[in-house]
């Protein structure tokens, strides 16, 4: 009796395990049509080409006919990640892509999957290298005037854009922009300064590509001192003539002096001018003597003045009084 039993009961799990391998076995082999399902593709440069590609990521959508478990490996594939489909830049830049026959090569043929139909067909991409041009860094015109052109470092910045903006890249420059630094925080004229400042892009570059393997410089400069002007209240005048002129020489108001005299150079200098550490001669020098006659003359004044220090043309009303001869000291003979 009991034997009787257990062969009832291991008849009836073996006719069960039967029935369902051939449930599942049927479910497998039953195919479906899965209609207008979406996936999402990413184009991206194939090898290691660096590219601009535009757009980037489409979402078609597909019609194929799969088995529920071929079904189910398709959904796991596709919603985890996209899929990337690989394109190399060509002459042109834009590019018609086969959007089913793309997707078979990359999925469906693996997965077995027989694809219907895509919605849409193709897609246009446009797919640019990405090429890298080096330009230099010059400093924008500057409100005020420096010593002399400011050391700039680094003084190039290596910019990566699509291929087609190179040539014009390659004709200009990339800028920084000393003015409001200066006008914020001027420093002494002719000392030395030194400010960081953003690399300013050159025009016409900027797309979602582009970037630059440096973003600020270091620039040194210094700011060209300003001549400064003094008026000196008086200055000695001196009279250069040879020994052998022919004239006495009075200046018009009998004094040996040149009042209020501007001058202009470096403040420094000018400050050490009117404290009297430095002076400044006024010099009348005569010419073409033979030309000169008694009565008023008008004569240039040379300055003597320290280094970077000038003056006015200027010049000095004298009276001459030609000098009469020394009387002999002969005697006559009686």
């Amino acid at each position: 009796m009991t034997r009787k039993l257990f062969d009832k009961l291991e008849t009836w799990v073996v006719v069960t395990v039967i029935t369902v391998l051939i449930w599942l076995y049927a479910e497998g082999a039953i195919v479906e049509t899965y209609t207008r399902q979406k996936v999402t593709i990413q184009f991206v440069g194939a090898g290691d080409v660096p590219v601009a590609i535009e757009p980037a990521v489409v979402t078609p959508l597909v019609t194929f006919r799969a088995s529920g478990p071929t079904f189910q490996k398709f959904k796991e594939r596709t919603d985890s990640a996209p899929i990337t489909i690989p394109l190399q830049p060509g002459d042109e830049n834009l590019q018609t892509v086969d959007i089913a026959d793309r997707l078979e090569q990359e999925v469906f043929n693996e997965l077995g999957i027989v694809l219907d139909e895509a919605d849409p067909e193709t897609e246009d991409v446009s797919v640019r290298r990405l090429v890298e041009v080096r330009v230099p860094i010059t400093v924008r015109d500057s409100e005020v005037e420096l010593e002399r052109p400011p050391a700039i470092e680094p003084n190039t910045v290596t910019f990566t854009v699509p291929e087609d903006l190179a040539p014009r890249l390659s004709r200009q420059s990339a800028y920084v922009d000393l003015n409001d630094a200066i006008r914020n925080n001027p420093p002494e004229p002719g000392v030395q300064d030194q400010q960081t400042l953003a690399i300013e892009w050159p025009d016409g570059i900027e797309t979602r590509w582009t970037k630059a393997d440096a973003e600020e410089a270091l620039v040194t400069y210094r700011i060209e001192k300003v001549d400064a002007t003094l008026t000196v209240p008086t200055v000695p005048l001196e009279l250069l003539v040879p020994t052998d002129f022919p004239f006495d020489i009075r200046t018009e108001n009998n004094e040996r002096v040149i009042n209020n005299v501007e001058v202009t150079g470096p403040s420094d200098t000018l400050e050490r001018i009117a404290a009297g550490e430095l002076e400044i001669q006024a010099v009348l020098r005569f010419k073409n003597i033979a030309e000169l006659s008694e009565g008023r003359q008008t004569v240039d004044v040379t300055f003597i003045t320290p280094p970077g220090v000038t003056t006015a043309l200027q010049q000095q009303t004298v009276i001459l009084k030609r000098r009469t001869a020394e009387p002999s000291n002969g005697t006559n003979g009686n």
